[in-house]
């Protein structure tokens, strides 16, 4: 299906001039005329076939928008750490190129892969400041398999502490490529961002709940989750072992299924993917087809997330309670206030909403155009007074002590991983 996007995040169109600029002083003569912004692996894969473009000057270019853009300008700082050696794997696979046929199906695609994810040349943090500087003596299977198709991997992206939301103390807060005032949605937040700005061809991400997919959805990306025996998460400390997996964060669905023909399938050393044996086509863009969708069945949920507003304490009803309490003319007024913000908050939203939902039934009828069943209006049991998909506060508190634990474990695995892992 095609999709509709802006062709570059609007926080970086001023700077253009000057990202024209920086490339320009270090892209061969041969190289100027290609144009990074929005290329996909196939455009790219043209352009070294004609010879247009060559992977040093692919990968110079990336690092040169890294350079004018994550730390400074919009500062939106999706990169953790980059590689090194970029610049002297490229001009290897250069070499490849030139004395025969590709390595592989992604010849010299950089990729921006989440420092959740194990490689022995560069440090992995897990967002966290507690590993910051652990260099692990092994790279993940997902790492492996992306560099054996021929993958550069440009740079780690941040990510949220352990994997949760999108602020690390390792390196801080992510930003938003299409405004950094806005969040990055999830833990994958680095990838889908760097993505976006332009920073890498396309992005490895990590899912729990949502960390893929809602960042990509915020960035204008294709996100997606694989179903959990598909990809090994060997090398990939999980935040849920019994939920999380890895996936590709891409500009288009062709970009996603070249990805996906790499790292997925089976891996001895997570025995999960052995479910996957028998369950993987030759390749998945076979179903990069315009009759692809025919028969499919493809449920839609319309239902708020708040069956109610939740009033909070300190809010309307405690700002009541504080003037009874305190007799003063004045002592309803703090919740008088967070009233008028809840209200002009909701107001906002439902501004936005209201153009988001132009898109989204567009997008309905163009899955009904391609032969796709809609089921439309799903029915969703919604508990009075809680949001849907909110956790009760005991377990919440459990999820708590779990995240501790995971902390004092992953501590003592860098210690062991030091020893001689």
């Amino acid at each position: 299906m095609p999709r509709s996007r802006p062709r570059f995040p609007l926080c970086l169109r001023p700077a253009l001039v000057l990202a024209g600029a920086l490339s320009a002083t270090s892209l061969p003569l041969s190289a100027q005329g290609f144009d990074v912004m929005e290329t996909t692996i196939a455009g790219v894969h043209a352009a070294f076939a004609s010879k247009k473009l060559t992977c040093r000057a692919l990968v110079q270019a990336y690092l040169d928008r890294i350079a004018a853009y994550d730390k400074q300008g919009p500062a939106l700082n999706a990169i953790q750490h980059v590689n090194a050696r970029a610049l002297v794997e490229a001009d290897s696979l250069d070499a490849v190129w030139k004395s025969k046929a590709p390595r592989g199906s992604l010849h010299c695609v950089p990729v921006l892969l989440k420092d959740q994810v194990e490689t022995k040349d560069m440090p992995t943090t897990y967002g966290s400041a507690v590993f910051k500087g652990f260099v692990p003596q092994r790279d993940a299977t997902i790492v492996k398999r992306l560099e054996g198709a021929g993958a550069i991997i440009l740079a780690k992206t941040t990510m949220g502490e352990l994997a949760t939301r999108y602020v690390g103390s390792a390196a801080g807060i992510i930003r938003n490529a299409y405004d950094p005032t806005r969040n990055p949605s999830g833990s994958s937040g680095g990838s889908a961002s760097g993505v976006a700005a332009n920073f890498g061809l396309v992005g490895i991400g990590e899912d729990t709940g949502g960390s893929i997919r809602g960042p990509a959805a915020v960035s204008s990306l294709v996100g997606l989750r694989p179903t959990l025996p598909l990809v090994s998460r060997f090398g990939m400390m999980p935040a849920n072992p019994t939920q999380d997996t890895m996936g590709p964060m891409t500009r288009t669905v062709a970009d996603a299924a070249r990805v996906l023909d790499v790292i997925a399938g089976y891996d001895v050393n997570d025995p999960v993917t052995a479910y996957a044996v028998g369950n993987v086509p030759a390749t998945y863009t076979a179903a990069l087809v315009p009759t692809a969708l025919r028969g499919a069945r493809i449920g839609v949920l319309r239902v708020r997330r708040d069956a109610e507003p939740v009033r909070r304490a300190g809010g309307a009803a405690g700002g009541a309670a504080g003037a009874s309490a305190g007799g003063g003319a004045g002592a309803g007024a703090p919740g008088d206030t967070a009233a008028a913000r809840r209200d002009s908050v909701q107001r906002v939203v439902a501004a936005e909403y209201a153009k988001v939902r132009v898109l989204f039934e567009r997008a309905i009828a163009d899955l009904r155009a391609q032969g796709a069943e809609v089921v439309d209006s799903l029915s969703v049991p919604v508990v009075p007074g809680r949001r849907v998909g909110t956790t009760s506060r005991p377990r919440r508190r459990r999820m708590r002590i779990s995240r501790s634990i995971r902390m004092r474990r992953s501590r003592r695995s860098r210690r062991s991983c030091c020893r001689g892992r």
